[in-house]
């Protein structure tokens, strides 16, 4: 089974693909939508990132991928909070459009034949110590489609029968046991 697995010691962008431009051409009657230039440098500085680590042949299957970026603390941080080495991120930008960013210029690299490959995946995003990206993509195939998902889940998704294909029992889709 097939996986990659980098960190990419950097400062990630923040741009995403949300913070599109528009205006109304009068001459098409219709609105036109256009990258910001913040938008097109973030595009750019993530694909110079991400290319030394392309995949010698893209996934052609299911893939798992977790991502996980840090922002150096801020100057306002205290002594005491960035001795927690990792702080969650509760500012923009938002962890959906990082990974839209993100997938998209991946797909253009080719790491996989196309984003829509990627059918479980984890975005986190913190304040830290040491800035940068850490990705993990690895085939799902169906020994591990249920890793990290707990039986409650499992039960809830209509999933009761683990005797052929039991989950890891890790925790539950949020990465810990609850109880």
């Amino acid at each position: 089974m097939g996986k990659v697995e980098f960190f990419i010691k950097c400062i990630p962008p923040k741009a995403t693909a949300q913070q599109k431009g528009a205006f109304y051409n009068k001459a098409l009657g219709r609105i036109q939508f256009f990258k910001k230039k913040d938008v097109a440098e973030s595009e750019t500085d993530y694909m110079t990132l991400l290319s030394p680590n392309v995949p010698s042949e893209p996934f052609r299957t299911a893939v798992r991928l977790d991502v996980c970026f840090v922002w150096p603390f801020r100057k306002t941080e205290s002594r005491r909070v960035r001795e927690r080495l990792l702080v969650p991120m509760t500012v923009k930008p938002d962890f959906d459009n990082l990974a839209k960013t993100l997938c998209d210029v991946m797909t253009k690299l080719f790491f996989w034949t196309d984003d829509s490959l990627v059918a479980d995946g984890r975005i986190r995003k913190f304040w830290g110590a040491s800035p940068g990206i850490h990705i993990r993509i690895e085939e799902i195939d169906e020994l591990n489609a249920f890793d990290g998902i707990g039986e409650d889940t499992l039960a809830l998704l209509g999933v009761s029968d683990f005797s052929d294909n039991p989950p890891d029992g890790g925790g539950d889709l949020f990465g810990g046991s609850h109880g």
